[in-house]
């Protein structure tokens, strides 16, 4: 083939791989290899196949939105770069993130779905979940799904039976091994539901509310407000019917303050990550002070405190979603360490326009402050910063 001039016209969607994965090479980043896929379908099969194989990167912090806009802002920490990245159709509607490459969406009508904001895959959920004692409405009432309607909080978990944390961060494939788990707003109680699957299963609960969970050793954990440990054994053939979380482990004494609390499972370890906060100056500002980690004693069903976490690095977000990595598999990532965001907000509850954002060594006590640009920290007026680790399969 030659252009206009006569000239020969090279078809680069012919290139070898040899000479592909020669390129890939000399990048670094994911991000790279996500701007790589996007030539053509040679390219992206071979992006793929190399992002298979590497040592995954830190996961990127996706900031709030301005109005209306259908672009969201990602952090790469890797990189300390800024991508604006188009989101159609989730403007205002509420997001968590997770570490398997998904956003997990809640429509206005209360209808879920999973999305991967790379490779632009989504998988529906069943219809919306509802809750025991709480009322079925459209959520535009509240002018944003962002607002806190029938669901408090929500958690993606991967569960595979026999394992203990799982296949590869980063990757979403085996979508039948994920799960979703809602909390009620109004009852506490919890429902979960799988992509594919015909509906949501309720799980009673005692009263109160549930702050945070995670999956681990077969088992669903959930940490109510009271510190109280509960626990779920869920199974695969779940399609309907009701379970039962019952309590697993007693509180710890004293009780800290169990609403700043996240669970996160870690190699079959299953860890309690209770964040505290301090005043700053005059101003009322509230900000993280410090964290306090507890490890399960599964026989003796007893949290025990500890002092360092080796080489695993803990991710918390302002949703008490949590995740972990192995430090030595994860490019710039410092063991022993717990990445976090939140907003500034006041004693009043009222947000003040910026992220708290940091690394707080869990053996030296302290915290490194992570500066995060103005231009577009500033811009979410609802939604917490959240994690989620950026997947091309």
């Amino acid at each position: 083939m030659r252009n206009w001039l006569g000239l020969p016209v090279r078809d680069w969607s012919q290139l070898p791989d040899d000479l592909l994965l020669l390129i890939l090479s000399r990048t670094n980043a994911v991000e790279d290899l996500i701007v790589f896929s996007a030539v053509c379908r040679s390219w992206r099969f071979v992006a793929v196949k190399e992002f298979s194989t590497r040592r995954i990167q830190l996961p990127w912090l996706m900031l709030g939105e301005n109005h209306g806009s259908e672009t969201r802002g990602f952090f790469s920490f890797y990189s300390s770069k800024h991508y604006n990245v188009m989101l159609p159709n989730m403007s205002g509607r509420r997001i968590w993130g997770s570490q398997y490459g998904w956003l997990l969406v809640l429509e206005f009508n209360r209808q879920f779905f999973l999305f991967n904001p790379v490779t632009r895959v989504r998988l529906d959920l069943p219809p919306k979940p509802i809750f025991k004692g709480e009322f079925d409405h459209d959520d535009r009432q509240n002018h944003a799904a962002s607002v806190p309607g029938f669901v408090r909080k929500a958690f993606v978990l991967r569960y595979a039976s026999g394992s203990g944390s799982g296949s590869r961060p980063g990757s979403s494939t085996n979508h039948d091994r994920f799960l979703v788990v809602a909390v009620g707003n109004v009852s506490g109680n919890l429902a979960f539901a799988k992509p594919g699957g015909r509906n949501w299963i309720q799980i009673r609960t005692p009263f109160g509310r549930i702050e945070s969970a995670a999956w681990c050793n077969d088992r669903l954990f959930a940490i109510m407000d009271t510190g109280n440990l509960l626990s779920c054994e869920i199974f695969d053939d779940s399609s309907s019917g009701t379970y039962e979380a019952k309590e697993f482990a007693v509180e710890l004494d004293p009780v800290p303050a169990w609403n700043n609390s996240s669970l996160v499972e870690s190699s079959g370890d299953l860890f309690l990550v209770v964040r505290f906060f301090s005043g700053e100056n005059s101003k009322n500002w509230h900000k993280t002070k410090y964290f306090e980690v507890y490890k399960l004693d599964f026989e003796a069903k007893e949290w025990a405190k500890v002092q360092e976490l080796g080489d695993r690095a803990l991710f918390i977000d302002g949703d008490n979603y949590a995740m972990s990595l192995s430090a030595s598999e994860v490019k710039e990532c410092k063991g022993s360490c717990i990445y976090f965001v939140e907003k500034y907000w006041d004693k009043w509850g009222r947000y003040l326009g910026s992220n708290d954002v940091g690394i707080f060594s869990v053996v030296d006590r302290l915290i490194i402050p992570h500066f995060v640009s103005d231009a577009f920290s500033s811009c979410a007026v609802r939604p917490n910063p959240i994690w989620v680790m950026p997947s091309l399969c």
